[in-house]
């Protein structure tokens, strides 16, 4: 699984799409993430828009991600929730 990714201005803008899961779909976040670090991007956007389910694999990575970023000066954050994401986010206590 490959994450699309494009910029509009500073922010580079992740967009990945389907089931987030455990194995490829978390690898894959983990590996665009480590793209945006190494190609010294400050802002990052993950356009959740097109997920439509999301588990504790990728809602970890999705966390490690957040972390990774702010350890090398940046800012991460998420966009466009679907429902189902949106919740799992509120029940972890992830969503503020």
């Amino acid at each position: 699984m490959e994450i699309p990714q494009r910029t509009d201005g500073d922010v580079l803008i992740l967009e990945p799409s389907g089931r987030m899961t455990i194995g490829e779909a978390d690898y894959a976040l983990k590996k665009a993430v480590r793209g945006a670090v190494e190609a010294n991007a400050r802002k990052v956007l993950i356009n959740l828009s097109a997920v439509t389910y999301m588990d504790s694999a990728a809602l970890g990575e999705l966390l490690s991600s957040r972390q990774t970023i702010a350890e090398n000066g940046g800012v991460l954050r998420i966009c466009g929730l679907q429902e189902r994401v949106r919740t799992l986010l509120e029940i972890t206590g992830l969503l503020s």
